[in-house]
């Protein structure tokens, strides 16, 4: 398995209530020293927040059904995690 190091990575969500959450946990992960910056960055849908990881504004979002398909067809995205 190979591992990326990256200094800072942004979560993009699609709601007040997720940025919410967001902002709490990245408060949480920051505090933890991880070697990496994170942050959030709000956008209004799924399709919005891959078209900002594909200009370079935001690094993930978690999605599911159609729109992992979507991230793969339309956008040239790859996950780097997934549940079964």
């Amino acid at each position: 398995m190979v591992v990326a190091q990256v200094a800072s990575a942004r979560i993009c969500t699609i709601s007040a209530a997720e940025q919410q959450f967001c902002e709490r946990a990245v408060a949480v992960m920051n505090a933890k020293g991880l070697g990496v910056r994170f942050s959030c960055v709000q956008r209004d849908s799924d399709t919005t927040c891959l078209e900002a990881i594909r200009a370079n504004q935001a690094d993930m979002r978690a999605v599911d059904g159609p729109d992992i398909y979507n991230g793969f067809k339309d956008f040239g995205l790859k996950a780097i995690v997934a549940e079964e």
